[in-house]
């Protein structure tokens, strides 16, 4: 049985997780959303006039919202340590990803935010989560 302060840290992460991927999710929030990051990627002396996106670029960026948006409605209804521990893995992927393509590929740097939002998501639940290892496989 997952604890209420356990039930908390995985909605929290879910919460955020919805508001940021529901502006992936739908195409004209999408467009603003990724102007916006290019801006501030702007102000911190990056690029920040945004490239052009094809049709294709834009259904890759709306499916990544919708599939972020479902696992997080998915967390918010049944906030399992077992949900939130899967998260707090997929997170660690999801900053190797974000280092790779910023330090290797040329992403813009502004993405290193999102960095250090995923890890400190994955770092609290994984940490969260961990005393009731002993309690449940998972």
């Amino acid at each position: 049985m997952i604890r209420s302060a356990e039930s908390r840290v995985v909605r929290g992460w879910a919460v955020l997780d919805l508001v940021i991927t529901a502006l992936l999710a739908v195409p004209p929030l999408a467009s603003v959303f990724m102007n916006i990051l290019y801006a501030v990627n702007g102000h911190l002396g990056g690029v920040s006039a945004r490239p052009p996106f094809e049709p294709v670029h834009w259904l890759f960026v709306c499916l990544v919202g919708g599939l972020g948006v479902t696992w997080a409605v998915a967390r918010i209804l049944l906030p399992m340590r077992l949900l939130g521990r899967i998260d707090g893995i997929a997170r660690l992927w999801v900053c190797a990803l974000i280092a790779y393509f910023v330090f290797v590929r040329g992403a813009p740097p502004v993405l290193l935010a999102f960095l250090v939002t995923e890890l400190a998501g994955a770092l609290h639940q994984l940490w969260s989560l961990r005393s009731s290892a002993r309690e449940a496989r998972w």
